[in-house]
């Protein structure tokens, strides 16, 4: 009997579960990738699900700092799916300056992290690989001024890196329509203190908006990983803010205890 013959005989018999499970897995992961974003597909899919509920023939879903492009890509993939589950059209934008990150402002910008010029965009070569995605290149304060808009937003990541950036991306909910909550990952979080970076810009964005506050839920806030940069955008005085999205169901409320 060969080597490699002992050997596979070897593993088969240590394997701690069926092998026929691991060559299953193997064979589907290779069909079905992981996410590589897999918080953009969350804000998309619960933005999805929020303007269905709604009656809204679509949303948009934006990605503040494109950079390569690969989360654009990812984005665009994600926005498709959603489509096919919802029945609506999904309208994906990306905004980058496009030659990469300026010179940072202050302490707040975590100049010893990033610098000027990091992260660069091959312009020609995304724009040939998007198939859907629209790209605002150019200075964000100015951008998410000019942009149009054929439906509300309602899924928004941001990896623009600074505190400047991040105040500049959120300034989007000040001119641009939206559904009454929207989904925000902020992809940097992990990197901030309450006095910098993308933590110290939504701290100074529920400081100077009365109405519309960024905040996680009970849940998220007790996420692992990803899950603990999910937030979500709410302006409470959206003329949607309060409709009613479910039903109870009469036939399964628990009768009154004996």
């Amino acid at each position: 009997m060969t080597t490699g013959l002992l050997e596979a005989l070897w593993r088969l018999g240590r394997h701690p579960r069926p092998y026929r499970a691991a060559v299953f897995n193997r064979l589907w992961q290779r069909r079905h990738p992981l996410d590589k974003y897999p918080a953009y597909r969350f804000c998309i899919d619960r933005g999805a699900e929020l303007a269905v509920g709604l009656g809204q023939r679509g949303m948009t879903a934006i990605e503040f700092g494109v950079a390569g492009g690969n989360g654009l890509v990812a984005m665009e993939e994600y926005a498709r799916d959603a489509e096919r589950r919802c029945g609506i059209s999904i309208d994906v934008v990306g905004f980058d300056a496009g030659d990469g990150l300026p010179a940072p402002k202050d302490y707040r910008d975590l100049p010893y992290r990033w610098g000027r010029g990091y992260y660069p965009m091959d312009v020609d070569k995304l724009k040939r690989r998007l198939t859907r995605a629209r790209l605002e290149l150019g200075s964000v304060a100015e951008t998410v001024r000019s942009t149009k808009w054929a439906h509300p937003i309602g899924a928004v990541a941001i990896d623009v890196d600074y505190y400047s950036s991040t105040v500049d991306a959120l300034t989007v909910f000040d001119h641009a329509p939206t559904l009454p909550r929207v989904p925000v990952y902020f992809d940097d979080l992990w990197l901030a203190t309450p006095f910098t970076g993308e933590w110290a810009a939504i701290t100074d964005y529920n400081r100077t908006h009365e109405c519309e506050k960024i905040a996680q839920t009970w849940a998220l806030a007790r996420g692992e990983g990803w899950k603990a940069q999910v937030f979500e955008w709410h302006r409470f005085d959206h003329p949607d803010y309060a409709t009613l999205l479910t039903k109870i169901n009469a036939a399964g409320q628990l009768p009154l205890s004996e």
